[in-house]
């Protein structure tokens, strides 16, 4: 006999696979048909919205006290703040032509190596909590991977921004796991349709002219999608390509994640488990939710004053929230 409750829940699977289907075919339907205008659309409506919501989530999922993975969380933390200064310096001193040619692909290669032995040395670390596991693959893996990354520097950069939603889907998959594993196998079939889409956008546009010019802006939202380094394929398919990923990304943080998360209904600051650490901690968490809400304003009233600039400072910035992920994803796989 079928349960009242089994019948609930294959309704709210399907539901669920419904929706993740509905706003791929979406995405893709508009990368196509104006990928600038989609772009310039979803960065100005979600950048500031879904780096909130992953704040949001981040700090729910901190544990109230670090205990054995203090060590991980200092690392973490330690290796974030480190990067993103280097980062934005270097961004900085590319963008005002400070280096150039080979001592600016050096210090593009000296940060990728950074950023891949921090990546290796978190796995590492996250793989000591649980016995028989071997990590022992990790650093020749990795240092394969930093070779790669002196090698071509541009290439390495162009990887992992278009591997960037791949975390967020991972994520996604991690809280199906933990809060709604019925649903797996529907959203494992439902990811089936990111190939299918990026393959018909390829197809559909390969042999398309490039995206004229017209303005500094079309020239940021081309370079983003790689059009200086993928040279020989179209400007229109990689902006289509690059903004349907983009929309994707921002679609789970916004809507699928917090759909699926056992507690999001409880916004709450003092749901947060780090909040019961300290009274400081109680205190802090509510201010960063207020500061973030904050950001998301100004950055909406900075993009209707000047879209191009703020969009390359929000770009820069946002490297944060791309290595924040990493740590974040490591523990939940631990």
């Amino acid at each position: 006999m079928i349960s009242i409750r089994s019948h609930t829940r294959a309704d709210r699977t399907a539901e669920f696979a419904v929706c993740f289907l509905g706003l791929t075919f979406a995405a893709a339907t508009l990368a196509m048909c104006a990928p600038i205008a989609f772009s310039i659309a979803t960065v100005f409506l979600f950048a500031g919205p879904h780096n909130w919501v992953e704040a949001r989530y981040f700090l729910s999922r901190l544990p109230a006290r670090f205990g054995k993975f203090k060590q991980f969380f200092v690392w973490s933390f330690g290796g974030l703040a480190a990067l993103m200064v280097l980062y934005t310096t270097l961004t900085y001193l590319l963008h005002a032509r400070l280096v150039v040619g080979v001592t600016g692909s050096i210090m593009q290669g000296i940060w990728n190596s950074m950023f891949v032995l921090w990546v290796v040395r978190l796995i590492v670390i996250s793989g000591a909590w649980k016995q028989g596991r071997d990590w022992g693959l990790a650093l020749p893996l990795g240092l394969v991977v930093a070779a790669f990354a002196w090698y071509s520097p541009s290439w390495f950069g162009m990887s992992l921004i278009y591997l960037h939603p791949l975390i967020g889907f991972w994520i996604l998959d991690r809280e199906l796991s933990r809060s709604r594993p019925e649903w797996r196998q529907a959203y494992h079939l439902c990811l089936l349709s990111i190939p299918f889409f990026l393959l018909t956008i390829c197809w559909s546009l390969h042999d398309s002219a490039s995206i004229p010019i017209a303005n500094n802006l079309t020239l940021q939202i081309t370079r983003h999608a790689g059009s200086s380094i993928i040279t020989g394929a179209s400007s229109y398919m990689l902006v289509a390509i690059h903004t349907f990923l983009e929309m994707i990304h921002y679609g789970v943080w916004l809507i699928a994640i917090p759909f699926v998360s056992a507690g999001w209904r409880n916004w709450q600051p003092n749901s947060i488990p780090i909040t019961h650490r300290s009274l400081q901690w109680k205190k802090l968490v509510p201010g960063i939710l207020a500061a973030s809400s904050l950001s998301v304003v100004i950055l909406w009233v900075c993009f209707a004053l000047n879209y191009s600039v703020t969009r390359d400072v929000y770009f820069t910035l946002a490297m944060a929230h791309v290595l924040a992920e990493v740590p974040f994803l490591l523990k939940t796989l631990s």
